[in-house]
């Protein structure tokens, strides 16, 4: 089977979940024996080039990337008719369409359309709740409100649409307002494996610190609820407790700010942006992961978190519930509440047993719930699904005109190919 993957986030920079996700997804397909194609507004990784649009990633796809500054709400348009674009140079030989998020709908349904094949559509985020991949955007209510009729519009449109967690297929379900066929849910996944828990390094070089370390890794967004994990930080000051927050953002200043304003400005570690690389080693030297977000559909973080043996505390909020089993595979903490979250801190630091027998229950969990090898068997029964609805619905649809058009954007497009988003 040959796939055509689109994406508006991929590494090696990915800026979001749904670049990791798409990126571990067609690397465990091309182990399945798919032939994937992805075409994203990615930045180029330095080296492996072939060509000026072309290059092989580290999982082995075949990747077309186009440069573009995906920060830019209004370049979105922009950045779908060079995609499309993009497809139009390929041989028209793939078997069905997969689309990542709303961002890439457009270029998605015009491709599917050039060749009258069927489209699947993951849904990653509901922006209706608060969740985007680029946080500055929200801002911007015109845009916001076009996204999600946006999604819709793809939503309606797509033979099967995949949901990364329950609390999302329920989300498409209101927001399409009729019944879907063909809706499933597959979740995110992670790479990770539970034996890095016992790594005797630190990451940072050296020997591990005498303190409790705690972990947040993800954006630096009001979203992510990093200043709930500062403010409980402040609760536990006769604890040698600090907090090392792995991920950049535009909060960065604030959380800064706010730390220094609580008084644990010099136990509260900013890393930056950190490579995925290096995450592994990071989650072992923690004791504990914290997950406070205040909207998060199915964070990988704790699918990384749980997949090395640790302790997650999570906001019991959107989809986490279906990653945590409360007290069993980690905790759950009532959204908005850095008081309890301390208190859960203290809870599982008085009982280094109890915590053990917490993580070791989530790497269990995470090992069967969270393979990608597991993921991409469950999407490519899916595709399947696509393929035979979509030949069963009857006379092919009426294409659309040729790309030839759309090409023209290569004409205007920037041309510096390097750089990060």
């Amino acid at each position: 089977m040959r796939v055509l993957m689109i994406s508006s986030d991929y590494p090696p920079r990915p800026r979001s979940g749904i670049g990791v996700h798409a990126a571990a997804l067609a690397g465990a397909l091309r182990r399945l024996g798919v032939s994937v194609t992805v075409i994203t507004t990615g930045s180029k990784p330095e080296s492996g080039r072939d060509g000026d649009d072309h290059y092989c990633g580290t999982l082995g796809a075949e990747i077309l990337s186009l440069p573009g500054e995906a920060s830019a709400t209004l370049s979105m348009l922009h950045r779908n008719v060079g995609m499309a674009a993009a497809a139009g140079k390929l041989p028209a030989s793939f078997d069905l369409v997969h689309c990542h998020d709303s961002r890439a709908v457009l270029a998605a349904r015009a491709v599917a359309d050039l060749w009258d094949l069927p489209l699947v559509m993951t849904k990653h985020y509901d922006r209706s709740a608060g969740g985007t991949h680029l946080d500055e955007d929200t801002s911007d209510r015109v845009m916001l409100d076009y996204e999600q009729r946006l999604e819709r519009w793809g939503l309606e449109r797509s033979t099967v649409v995949i949901a990364v967690s329950q609390s999302l297929a329920r989300g498409v379900r209101t927001s399409v307002g009729r019944a879907v066929e063909n809706l499933v849910v597959i979740p995110n996944g992670t790479e990770f494996h539970d034996t890095a828990r016992d790594a005797p390094a630190s990451s940072r070089g050296g020997p591990r610190p005498p303190q409790v370390e705690l972990l947040q890794v993800g954006r630096l967004v009001h979203q992510k609820g990093c200043d709930l994990s500062i403010a409980a930080l402040s609760l536990l000051r006769d604890l040698p407790v600090r907090l090392v927050v792995a991920g950049d953002g535009p909060a960065r200043p604030q959380l800064e700010g706010l730390a220094r304003s609580l008084g644990v400005r010099d136990r509260v570690t900013f890393l930056g942006y950190v490579a995925r690389s290096r995450l592994e080693t990071l989650y072992a030297d923690a004791q504990i992961a914290l997950v406070p977000s205040r909207f998060d559909p199915f964070p990988i973080a704790v699918c990384e978190a749980q997949a090395v043996g640790k302790v997650v505390i999570g906001a019991r909020i959107g989809g986490i519930p279906e990653q945590i089993d409360h007290l069993e595979t980690g905790i759950l903490t009532p959204p908005e509440d850095h008081i309890a979250l301390a208190g859960w801190i203290r809870w599982v630091l008085a009982d280094p047993h109890r915590a053990r027998t917490l993580g070791e229950r989530a790497g269990s969990h995470a090992r069967t719930a969270y393979s990608w090898d597991r993921i991409a068997e469950a999407t490519l029964r899916q595709y399947q699904v696509a393929r035979e609805t979509f030949a069963a619905a009857g006379q092919p649809r009426r294409p659309v005109a040729g790309l030839d058009a759309v090409a023209a954007v290569d004409a205007v497009r920037p041309t510096d190919t390097g750089g990060d988003r």
